[in-house]
């Protein structure tokens, strides 16, 4: 019986050891790998693009370089686009810093705020309770709803 335990022993030894080997060869060959997997990605991408070519009466080669050429010209179109679009963003940066610190500074300096209660006619319509009037001095309330609640449940907060 002991035989038993030692050859699953060895069986899931073997396996780890398998495993391991077999996710260090691939950690190392991904320099390999991962240009080999572009190749055929991009192989499967143009292969539409040089059939199409060839059936108009172009060779294999001359099929083949004007995807190429044409796929390379549509990147870098991409990559100057993208480039001139960073640029800007990138001299325009110190406008955008200077209006979000112009939008923060108004929102500190605003001042206080007030809530008031509206009523309900029972004939309809709407109509601001004239004795509730809550000042905050310096400070900015707000509304809180609970979850699920209604206007019964709002609860009015300030720091």
């Amino acid at each position: 019986m002991t035989n038993g335990n030692r050859a699953n022993s060895n069986s899931g030894s073997s396996t780890l050891l398998t495993i391991v080997i077999v996710v260090v060869v691939l950690y190392f060959a991904r320099v390999v790998f991962i240009p080999l997997a572009l190749a055929v990605l991009f192989s499967f991408l143009f292969a539409p693009l040089v059939i199409g070519l060839r059936h108009w009466g172009l060779g294999k080669v001359s099929s083949s370089v004007i995807v190429v050429l044409c796929s390379f010209l549509v990147m870098s179109v991409i990559g100057i686009v993208l480039t001139s679009q960073l640029t800007d963003t990138a001299h325009k940066l110190p406008e955008y810093q200077q209006n979000i610190r112009e939008k923060l500074h108004s929102i500190r300096t605003s001042g206080g705020g007030w809530i008031t209660k509206v009523d309900v006619n029972p004939n309809g319509g709407l109509a601001i309770a004239p004795n509730f009037f809550v000042p905050f001095q310096g400070e900015r309330p707000h509304q809180i709803r609970l979850e699920g609640g209604d206007s019964s449940s709002d609860s009015f907060c300030y720091p």
